[in-house]
């Protein structure tokens, strides 16, 4: 079954901050498709999506299969200049120098991660209510089938 991200961060409301996320805002389309070759290369991910709520909140919000330490870390090594932006946006958070270290960024995060209401469908007790119309197939078997159904038309 897939996991859930909702990772969400207050932003600063100082003015140096609210620059920071207009230009995010304004350069997300041009990072974007890196964002997404690096989503595909992940093989694991079914959906993402990146959210600014207003000028309070940033949130990255995913569903994924696998191991929680891997998800993040591939992330954290592949976009490492895309969370470089989002976390410089977070009131709090440390440095960018400390979250270098895969366990820093991973815990991080973790404490930015808001759980669904409800109780697990899975044997997972940390996804609480994450419905899947497609049950416990992961993004591999999925594809994989799909191909397989082009490949009969």
């Amino acid at each position: 079954m897939a996991h859930s991200l909702n990772l969400t961060l207050k932003i600063g409301q100082d003015a140096a901050t609210q620059k920071k996320l207009a230009e995010f805002v304004q350069l997300f389309p041009a990072v974007q498709a890196q964002i997404a070759a690096a989503m595909k290369d992940s093989e694991i991910l079914h959906f993402a999506r990146v959210v600014v709520i207003g000028t309070e909140y940033i949130q990255v919000l995913t569903e994924y299969d696998g191991d929680r330490n891997a998800y993040t870390e591939f992330f954290r090594q592949k976009l490492p200049k895309v969370f470089e932006l989002v976390f410089g946006l977070a009131e709090g958070a440390p440095p960018w120098s400390q979250l270098q270290d895969p366990d820093a960024f991973f815990n991080f995060s973790k404490g930015l991660d808001i759980k669904p209401l409800g109780t697990s469908l899975s044997n997972d007790p940390e996804d609480h209510f994450v419905f899947s119309a497609y049950g416990d197939r992961t993004v591999k078997e999925i594809l994989a089938a799909l191909a397989k159904a082009d490949s009969t038309n």
